[in-house]
């Protein structure tokens, strides 16, 4: 009964020397990096939603996906909209939410922000002119036109 008592002792006495080593702080996971890993780079119709939707990474020093770190994500070209856009990042590919293009043909693009990072931006490569005398999904050579494109009888 004596030694399983000593024992006892012994071994709370341990870990409570090894418990006062460590302050029971632990730093957060600074992210390092944000990117966007798909989805940048399509066609698009003026005034749809496109197909796929973005999505981005937010790693730490280590190249590790990190989950809930606070981002925003702001359309900057093309006066599109973002629905469902996150607040925070997941622990892998982030969706940026469902975006519809703005009503114009040209450029469109969001921003995704992270504090104390570079922002990153995904661009859609072409933004198309969807009419009947156009044809669906044709992009549309002039700059600035955003319904149909009166064709001339010769």
């Amino acid at each position: 009964m004596q030694s399983i008592r000593s024992r006892s002792f012994t071994a709370s006495v341990a870990l409570a020397v090894l418990a006062g080593c460590h302050d029971g702080a632990t730093e957060p996971v600074k992210p390092a990096s944000i990117a966007i890993v798909d989805g940048s780079g399509q066609v698009g119709t003026v005034g749809q939603r496109l197909g796929t939707s973005p999505t981005f990474v937010v790693k730490d020093d280590g190249g590790r996906a990190i989950s809930g770190v606070s981002v925003a994500i702001v359309v900057t070209a093309g006066n599109g909209s973002i629905a469902n856009a996150p607040r925070k990042s997941s622990a892998g590919p982030t969706s940026i939410g469902a975006w519809t293009l703005g009503q114009k043909a040209g450029a469109n693009q969001l921003t995704v922000t992270v504090a104390g990072l570079p922002p990153t931006t995904a661009e859609i490569g072409k933004v198309t002119v969807d009419s009947g005398l156009l044809g669906a999904g044709v992009p549309c050579p002039i700059a600035g036109v955003t319904g149909p494109i009166p064709v001339a009888n010769s």
